[in-house]
């Protein structure tokens, strides 16, 4: 498990969706891993936990939107964790944006 917490994170009054976002992946295009968003720590709620697939190249970028829930009121963290059945590197998450 790989995380990156991002603290102090306010949608202003808006009630985001989706997440949407730019990453790029040396895994096969074949190869499936997931990114979980996470509400709070890497153990809070799950608001997003896309699977998507290597893009085959590190600078072959791909952008993907999926929809959010339970996304919490207020200012709060959202922390970022990669899943895979390996230890190799996984992606590079260029950014992301709640809309």
């Amino acid at each position: 498990m790989t995380g990156s917490k991002f603290d102090g994170v306010n949608f202003g009054g808006r009630n985001p969706n989706q997440v949407v976002f730019r990453y790029s992946s040396a895994r096969p295009t074949s190869q499936a891993f997931t990114l979980e968003f996470h509400a709070g720590s890497a153990t809070g709620p799950v608001i997003a936990a896309p699977g998507i697939l290597g893009t085959g190249s590190w600078t072959t970028y791909k952008e993907i939107a999926f929809n959010v829930s339970n996304l919490p009121a207020g200012t709060t963290s959202i922390t970022a964790v990669i899943r895979c059945s390996d230890s190799a590197d996984v992606m590079d998450i260029d950014w992301f944006r709640f809309q």
